[in-house]
């Protein structure tokens, strides 16, 4: 580096030229570290974001599953109320079966 500097000041850059290059890189370096710095704090924001959709699909996964029981619980409660009807029809048929051979 010290070799690069005597050059460039036989080459005719001056000191001021030499002192604004450095300040730019020093803005550089300072920019980068806060592109670093403000990485840790992006990557907490994502890790709340995936947090938040974690808590909202298991919300959803949950309400799924309990409209998953009513429905089945509809569909059970149908087929006994049909199976129910049957059965009452089956029993009304004998019985008036029995009356109309009892009546003969």
């Amino acid at each position: 580096m010290e070799l690069d500097v005597t050059k460039d000041l036989e080459q005719g850059l001056s000191l001021k030229k030499l002192n604004a290059i450095e300040e730019r890189l020093g803005g550089v370096e300072n920019t980068l570290q806060e592109l670093i710095d403000n990485a840790d704090t992006n990557a907490e924001e994502v890790r709340s974001s995936l947090s938040e959709m974690k808590t909202e699909m298991e919300k959803n996964t949950s309400q799924v599953k309990r409209l998953q029981r009513k429905l089945i619980a509809r569909q059970t409660s149908s087929k006994y109320l049909f199976c129910v009807i049957i059965v009452a029809l089956v029993l009304w048929s004998l019985i008036m079966n029995s009356f109309k051979v009892a009546s003969l």
